[in-house]
């Protein structure tokens, strides 16, 4: 059954950026490598762009950014979840009706091949829990083919599995997690970049585990 997203034009989404990330020098994170471009952004936009199309809008994909520094506040998770996305696009599609037990998030994952966090740095407090189900349940991002968090310096966790179509995740400045890494279960992943990571403090450990087709994984030497 197609949902009602597969009936959007996402290919007349204009092509823009998050700007400065809200952010105006890098002491608060000690890096002199998080990268911004020179004008102004908001940082409560999110963004819906095109990364390919043809004349099947079945075809099309699509990248979801979100420019917050602490993506989803009021939604009361101590982690960023595939919930909080699939109701975020929903919303910025405007069919989110936002009432009790609403359910007209469900398939707004379906286009989406690509998401960025570029302006997340210091989320220590926060998890990123993005686990697409069991295997028998509905997939959210059934075309999700890349997570990126370009300037995420430290994060509370971060968990990431069952994604049947990833190929990249990218944190090349990540240092540390306060609880653990866990990433399994990607079928198709072949690579992992993480070449920063120092240290997991807490309870836990990296785990990288079940990804069948995983060939690389950048870490520190």
């Amino acid at each position: 059954e197609t949902s009602k997203f597969s009936k959007i034009d996402y290919r007349d989404i204009p092509n823009e950026g998050c700007g400065s990330c809200g952010l105006t020098d890098n002491s608060h994170t000690g890096s002199p490598n998080l990268r911004y471009q020179s004008h102004t952004g908001s940082p409560n936009l999110r963004l819906l762009t095109v990364v390919s199309s043809s004349e099947s809008l079945t075809s099309t994909t699509i990248k979801y950014t979100n420019c917050g520094r602490e993506p989803f506040p009021n939604a009361g998770n101590n982690a960023i979840t595939l919930e909080d996305v699939e109701r975020d696009i929903a919303a910025l599609r405007g069919s989110l009706d936002g009432g009790l037990g609403d359910t007209s998030y469900l398939g707004a994952g379906e286009f989406v091949s690509v998401m960025s966090f570029p302006c997340m740095t210091n989320s220590s407090l926060r998890g990123v829990n993005f686990v697409d189900g069991g295997p028998e349940d509905r997939k959210r991002f059934p075309r999700l083919e890349k997570i990126r968090f370009a300037n995420l310096v430290a994060v509370g966790y971060i968990n990431i599995g069952r994604m049947v179509s990833l190929i990249s995740i990218s944190a090349p400045l990540l240092q540390r997690a306060l609880s653990f890494i866990v990433i399994r279960e990607n079928g198709l992943l072949p690579k992992i970049d993480l070449p920063s990571l120092s240290e997991t403090t807490g309870f836990g450990d990296v785990e990288i585990s079940s990804n069948e087709n995983l060939k690389k994984i950048s870490l520190p030497s």
